[in-house]
């Protein structure tokens, strides 16, 4: 298991995206029909009730989506978002799935984020990118530890609080 958490797609491993960047907005909307507003929200609701123990929380497809969606769009810097949004509509769920890292802190939404590099294997062709993802500006996301087929699913997590 790697220090950081990794999302697994076709069995490659991929970071989790530790921020959100500006372009993430576009893309999370195109993907999930939600603002990133109401995104973020979900997720920290979700988070929150994981952290609290709640074992009646719902996975939320719409979180997974969007995590997913960063994550490929930040291993692959030169797709534009139609073809990080055609890549990721075309997964299948068995494809996907959410490792925890060694020692993760879920409620560090206020502290510095990590770096986000790519894929530690090697990513699928990399076709050159028409529109700009990127942005200076970013807010950290929560991250959550144990090994699941969803982020939220809180059967298979376990979430460090230390």
């Amino acid at each position: 298991m790697s220090a950081q958490p990794t999302i697994r797609i076709k069995g490659k491993a991929y970071e989790y995206p530790a921020s959100s960047k500006l372009g993430d907005a576009a893309l999370i909307e195109r993907l999930t029909d939600l603002t990133h507003a109401e995104w973020r929200r979900r997720y920290r609701d979700s988070l929150q009730a994981v952290i609290d123990g709640d074992e009646n929380v719902e996975e939320d497809s719409a979180i997974s989506i969007g995590i997913v969606a960063m994550a490929v769009a930040r291993a692959n810097p030169r797709w534009t978002r139609t073809q990080v949004t055609q890549y990721v509509n075309d997964l299948d769920w068995d494809e996907v799935e959410f490792e925890a890292g060694e020692e993760t802190d879920p409620l560090a939404a206020g502290a510095e984020s990590a770096p986000t590099t790519g894929p530690t294997g090697t990513p699928p062709a990399e076709p050159s990118r028409s529109d700009s993802d990127t942005g200076s500006s970013e807010s950290t996301i929560p991250q959550i530890s144990g090994t699941a087929t969803s982020p939220m699913s809180p059967v298979a997590q376990s979430v460090s609080t230390t």
